[in-house]
């Protein structure tokens, strides 16, 4: 049977289709989303530079302390905030869970700046203390530092939730809830092309505000003033993303043109499922489960990767405010990647099959991951190579693992989350929003977590061990989890064919119809009339 013309994706100049594949009525939609994920993501990355430089510098801390922290702190809160978020979903209206969700972050972030950082010593138990606990009992001597400064822990968890819960729960959410199969493979790219620059901005902005030292007394602490101007920017976003929300559902979600999905959705009787059955639920989908796999794979893979990486940068940076800027540094050429990478990635998407663009990221992450892994275990090996740049040997590390970070995150935002919040939209509604809240915060918190466990495991089980005692074994589940993570890319696929083909049926493109004619760019760009939806 002949494919129905208003299901027909529109047709564009070359040059249109490849860098802007919109029709310019849907710009209204677009873009406002565009500038709301721009903000959320310039947000998560000073957090991501912010959270790392406080807890790696901190006194009697390392970067080993990071793993026993996202085991047992980020996961159960976690945990505990997916509980909270199935329940509070009952009860509230998207609308209120979006606001209820996201407030107490902005809240949090600047108490933080503002008061529980220059109150930090009156708060956390004292240097004597942490080290005497830490002599005292050496296999577990990492888990002290958690309890002497559980301040800068309180801030990382809210960091890593951040991500979790306002883009991946959030955000994702929102958006799949107002955007159509068709019109994912043209937007979500996209996104990540505006939204990457704005991760080069963030990198920008942390590399300033950590220099900020140079220009001050000796006798002020430099990263106490460097947290209140980096903190209110991320405070700022935080409302920006308020503002933008409330003005996409006042004026784009009632619209049938551009939401007839939400307007439909409206007519359906609400109701409830218990936390215990969306678990069931989430749990006995083989569909969510290939999800939640990815989602792990990529979890327990960059863990593993920028732990090791980030030990490299504290040997070279033993400041916070020259961390920070190492981290800055990293972040901005992120954001530079991405935008490229966005650039390929969505004609990627136009042009082959989902499962193409799904399996580069854990190639990509293969790849420069054995480069990495392969340098730190054979450095006499590529001594000459060493030479040759003038460079220290742990410095060329840290810049191998800065390439891979910079690598496998643009790969990660071009890619792997457009495809995988693809997977989520030919959903039902139950599917969508208790499956996705537990595949991504609870699935993400246990991929980085059971990296960590990995990581803590050996750490405990090897006597005053460290992070290159254990980099051997690291770099075998490295290679296993790749190989994983594309068999679950290739199981994924096939399911989510058969869902797309099924829920293709019941959507109607919004668009005028493709006649076949040579293409006429105004006419993409003129909206049409409600009578046509």
């Amino acid at each position: 049977m002949a494919k129905n013309k208003e299901m027909a994706p529109p047709i564009f100049s070359k040059w249109r289709a490849i860098f802007w594949p919109i029709r310019g009525w849907e710009g209204k939609k677009v873009i406002p989303l565009a500038l709301m994920m721009a903000c959320i993501l310039f947000n998560y990355s000073l957090l991501r530079g912010i959270k790392d430089a406080l807890i790696i510098t901190a006194g009697g801390s390392g970067v080993e302390v990071i793993n026993f922290i996202k085991v047992w702190v980020v996961v159960p809160s976690a945990l505990f905030f997916f509980f909270t978020y199935a329940k509070l979903s009952n009860h509230l209206n998207k609308t209120t869970l979006f606001y209820v969700t996201l407030i107490p972050f902005i809240i949090f972030f600047a108490a933080f700046a503002f008061w529980i950082y220059p109150n930090r010593e009156i708060m956390q138990p004292s240097m004597e203390t942490i080290e005497a606990l830490k002599l005292a009992y050496p296999r577990i001597r990492w888990v002290f530092p958690i309890y002497g400064h559980w301040t800068y822990v309180t801030f990382y968890i809210a960091s890593e939730l951040w991500v979790s819960v306002v883009l991946n729960l959030l955000f994702w959410q929102f958006a799949n809830d107002i955007t159509r199969v068709t019109e994912a493979k043209r937007f979500y790219a996209l996104l990540g092309l505006i939204g990457s620059f704005f991760v080069f901005v963030a990198g920008r902005v942390l590399q300033y505000f950590s220099d900020i030292h140079e220009q001050l007394p000796e006798d002020v602490d430099a990263w106490g003033v460097s947290l209140k101007y980096l903190m209110t920017a991320v405070v700022g976003c935080g409302f920006l993303v308020i503002m933008i929300y409330y003005w996409i559902q006042k004026v784009i979600v009632p619209d049938p043109i551009y939401c007839p999905q939400t307007v439909a959705a409206q007519k359906k009787p609400k109701y409830k499922i218990s936390f215990v059955e969306s678990m069931r639920y989430v749990f006995f989908s083989k569909y969510l489960g290939y999800i939640a796999l990815l989602v792990i794979c990529y979890g327990v893979t960059i863990n593993l990767i920028e732990t090791t990486w980030k030990h490299q940068l504290k040997l070279l940076h033993t400041d916070p405010n020259s961390y920070g800027k190492a981290m800055g540094v990293a972040i901005e050429y992120v954001g530079l990647v991405t935008m490229v990478l966005t650039l390929v990635g969505a004609n990627v998407l136009r042009m082959f099959s989902w499962q193409t663009a799904a399996v580069i990221s854990p190639i990509v992450f293969g790849i420069t991951g054995v480069i990495f892994f392969a340098f730190i275990l054979f450095q006499e090996t590529f001594a000459p190579f060493v030479v040759f740049f003038g460079m220290a040997p742990v410095a060329m590390a840290a810049w191998l693992g800065t390439a891979q970070n910079v690598f496998s995150k643009s790969t990660k935002y071009a890619l792997f989350d457009p495809t995988k919040e693809m997977a989520y939209i030919p959903l039902d509604d139950h599917l969508k929003m208790k499956g996705k809240a537990a595949v991504d915060v609870v699935g993400g918190r246990l991929g980085k977590s059971g990296g960590a466990l990995v990581q803590q495991g050996l750490i405990i089980a090897i006597l005053g061990s460290d992070q290159m005692t254990i980099t051997p074994y690291l770099s075998v589940v490295v290679v296993i989890m790749v190989f994983v993570w594309i068999f679950a890319v290739r199981g994924l696929s096939r399911l989510f064919y058969e869902k797309e083909h099924a829920h293709h049926h019941s959507e109607s493109e919004s668009a005028p119809k493709n006649s076949g004619l040579p293409v006429d760019e105004n006419a993409l760009d003129k909206k049409p009339s409600p009578v046509s939806v």
